[in-house]
């Protein structure tokens, strides 16, 4: 959806507001549009069965009274029905409290979280059916993190990366090992050369509150996403994920 398009849906939706509270008044009403939901959608079924009664009469007796234009006025109606849904569950949300800007973003969000699910292959689903998204565990060596989760992990690493350089061969291979010898202090090898020339180290990128505050993010993230069945993974392995990223969060404002 275009911004320009958003911008007209937010402002249909503040004339909407301002309408709903001039005519119907205040308050959240909420058992109110219920039952007008309810009579609503009794509608929808309603013209629901007038489209298909209409278009199995012009494909069953061709000197049928109905026409063609009678199954367009019918289709119109169904439309019309779906949208006095629409319009209630814009009210209701409106009147929770929530902005015409709010309500836009959630309406996107919600359709990002839909597209997000996995859903079962909808030939296999019987007709009148609900189809809802698949639950419960991931077949074995599945594992899928959002791709946000893992570019901000990656910056975490990057962030939180000790580069030191050998005095010997100035190259760079990562954190160098610690290596003991009797009697004296632990030196470092430097993992290219193998010698245990002075390894002169970096200074790190960013604090360890700050890498710390990352993870926690990431963690937080993790377990929104679990309690929203989005993340394709299995639930335990995704809290024990998140927990490890707490622990290590845990050990950097120690340190």
């Amino acid at each position: 959806m275009s911004a320009v398009d958003l911008s007209c849906l937010e402002e249909h939706l503040r004339r909407q507001r301002e309408f709903s509270l001039r005519t119907f008044g205040p308050g959240e009403s909420t058992a109110r549009l219920l039952a007008h939901l309810r009579k609503e959608l009794d509608e929808v079924e309603a013209a629901e069965v007038k489209v298909q009664r209409i278009a199995a009469d012009l494909i069953s007796d061709p000197d049928s009274a109905c026409s063609q234009g009678d199954l367009d006025a019918a289709r119109a109606a169904r439309l019309r029905e779906w949208i006095d849904v629409v319009i209630l569950g814009f009210d209701g949300a409106l009147r929770a409290s929530f902005s015409p800007g709010e309500v836009v973003r959630a309406l996107l969000d919600k359709q990002a979280e839909i597209e997000a699910r996995r859903w079962p292959d909808w030939r296999s689903m019987p007709d009148g059916a609900p189809i809802e998204h698949v639950r419960g565990e991931l077949p074995a060596g599945i594992i899928e993190l959002p791709a946000g989760i893992l570019a901000e992990l990656k910056h975490v690493e990057d962030l939180e990366a000790r580069l030191e350089t050998c005095g010997r061969c100035r190259g760079t291979g990562g954190v160098a090992r610690r290596r003991r010898r009797a009697g004296q202090a632990p030196t470092r090898e430097c993992p290219t050369c193998r010698g245990t020339a002075v390894v002169e180290r970096r200074a790190p990128k960013c604090s360890h509150a700050e890498v710390a505050a990352r993870l926690r993010g990431c963690a937080a993230t993790m377990r929104g996403l679990l309690d929203g069945e989005l993340l394709m993974l299995d639930p335990e392995d995704a809290a024990d994920h998140a927990s490890f990223l707490e622990s290590m969060a845990d050990m950097l404002e120690k340190e």
